[in-house]
């Protein structure tokens, strides 16, 4: 007897001619006559090219009947990688963009529509994008998370243009790659330290984790709900060396702390 398939991975590529879906079936792929299996589903990860989104590809493929995905209505569990192949240029028009962002918001909405626990990754490099798709790209964020009971987000300090990020203050989780102490990515992590219930850091090379709690002003941030705190730490100075969380006063209802220093 199959197993059942419970996740879907897919890809919405630029062109479309390139698009692909892989659905992970465990030990075998989830093959197109499988479909009616759906309803099974119950986390999907939807890998878009913004490119794709920007020049209206996406969210053509994602309206169309015959995508795959439609019949993934019971799924609960979102996770969407934003990624780019690089080829964005600056003379597209902000509003017909726009206009694309909430075409992909609409379809993703109509055909996971019980979907609730949402993670975003972002792994585009600036300036790829520019300043002006900057704003379309920050306005997919945030109507992907806006609404969801647990919304998360993954990025890296080498992401330098953090202005989507600018009106997250909802966030519940929060996982960050930091290859240094940039204030305005720790400003991310600031700006939700009220809804924060996970944050996961990883640092490579520098330090040191006390500009967790600590903003720019030197003012002491405190996380209220924060439950779950991982830190770890690639070559660089160990996280348990700082007693500042010893007494866990930054995070009065923490439970679980989880500290490891990796050396390559």
């Amino acid at each position: 007897m199959r197993r059942l398939a419970n996740e879907c991975v897919f890809t919405a590529d630029y062109p479309t001619t390139s698009s692909r879906a892989i659905y992970s079936y465990a030990p075998e792929l989830f093959t197109p006559e499988d479909y009616p299996m759906g309803a099974l589903v119950r986390t999907v990860t939807l890998r878009l090219n913004f490119e794709g989104i920007a020049n209206g590809e996406v969210p053509q493929l994602l309206t169309s009947p015959e995508c795959p995905i439609n019949g993934f209505a019971f799924a609960t569990n979102l996770n969407v990688e934003i990624f780019s192949s690089g080829v964005i240029v600056e003379d597209h028009d902000e509003k017909h963009v726009l206009g694309y962002v909430d075409d992909t918001i609409s379809a993703i909405k109509r055909i996971l529509p019980m979907a609730h626990n949402i993670s975003v990754g972002d792994n585009m490099i600036y300036p790829i994008i520019g300043n002006k798709l900057s704003t379309a790209l920050g306005h997919l964020i945030q109507q992907l998370l806006g609404g969801s009971t647990k919304s998360s987000i993954r990025y890296s300090s080498y992401i330098d243009d953090t202005a989507k990020y600018s009106g997250l203050t909802f966030l519940t989780h929060i996982e960050y790659e930091a290859n240094g102490n940039s204030k305005k990515h720790m400003q991310i992590i600031h700006q939700n330290a009220m809804s924060l219930r996970e944050l996961s850091i990883d640092y490579i090379g520098l330090g040191p984790i006390s500009k967790i709690i600590v903003d720019n002003t030197g003012t002491l941030i405190t996380f209220p709900r924060l439950r779950c705190l991982k830190l770890s730490s690639t070559n660089g100075t160990a996280p348990s060396s700082y007693p500042v969380f010893e007494d866990y006063i930054p995070f009065p209802s923490l439970s679980h702390i989880d500290m490891m220093r990796m050396v390559e």
